[in-house]
């Protein structure tokens, strides 16, 4: 399955292809600041959907009362994050069938997979139809492409301007990314921290409209390869 179109069935918890047997397409995204613990990641994931097609599908039970769930759901499981569960939960409730959670989604065992999703990112974004913020982080800095690409933002969106720097008439989708200069653009990530340091480079791929090949020790020297990119792509570097 293609890392651009694996996403969360919301009522099952299961991985799933967009638009899989004439299934949903719709779909909403996860903005989120990854916790200092960690996130479940596509493994653990995986490992969930499995045992519970083993045991016959023995969670079938919401921890919301009354919430029935569909056979072989593995959103009851006492092990799933709660992230993930109540994004998923929020989308089912607002008739979205799948959801885009970008800690889980990839498999970052595979460098061509994850390569692949980082510069596919910005896209899938822009697809989506809602983004939901969770909002025990703001205002720590979110991912810039979570902010700037959906249709939709589902929170605040001054306490969202004056934490990113993002013009709300851009976060909103009322003015095109294409219609801002370079200096901006790059701007607006100056103030994000990052856990991987080629992530503050990589990041900008979507925002920049450019497509690189993506390496994890590079450390800094990552905006190098990003800087030529931006010099073929945007001729106004104001």
């Amino acid at each position: 399955m293609s890392t651009g179109m694996r996403l969360l069935n919301t009522h099952t918890g299961r991985f799933v292809a967009r638009g899989d047997s004439n299934g949903p397409t719709a779909y909403a995204i996860l903005s989120h600041v990854w916790a200092r613990e960690g996130e479940q990641s596509n493994q653990d994931l995986e490992r969930l959907q499995s045992g519970s097609s083993r045991n016959g599908g023995r969670f079938l039970r919401s921890a919301t009362v009354g919430r029935p769930e569909r056979r072989g759901s593995i959103l009851a499981h006492p092990y799933l994050s709660p992230k993930i569960k109540e994004t998923c939960h929020v989308a089912w409730n607002d008739g979205y069938g799948l959801a885009w959670v970008e800690s889980c989604r990839i498999d970052k065992t595979s460098s061509a997979e994850l390569s692949e999703s980082l510069n596919s990112m910005y896209e899938g974004y822009r697809e989506a139809d809602a983004c939901y913020v969770y909002l025990v982080d703001v205002p720590d800095t979110h991912d810039v492409e979570e902010l700037l690409a959906p249709d939709h933002v589902n929170t605040l969106s001054l306490t969202l301007q004056a934490a990113t720097n993002i013009d709300i008439d851009i976060s909103m989708g009322r003015v095109s990314i294409s219609a801002v200069s370079a200096a901006p653009r790059m701007w607006w990530a100056s103030s994000r921290q990052t856990r991987r340091v080629e992530d503050e480079a990589y990041s900008l791929i979507g925002i920049f409209g450019v497509h690189m090949y993506t390496v994890y020790c590079e450390d800094s020297h990552a905006f190098v390869p990003l800087q030529e990119e931006i010099f073929k792509t945007i001729p106004d570097h104001n």
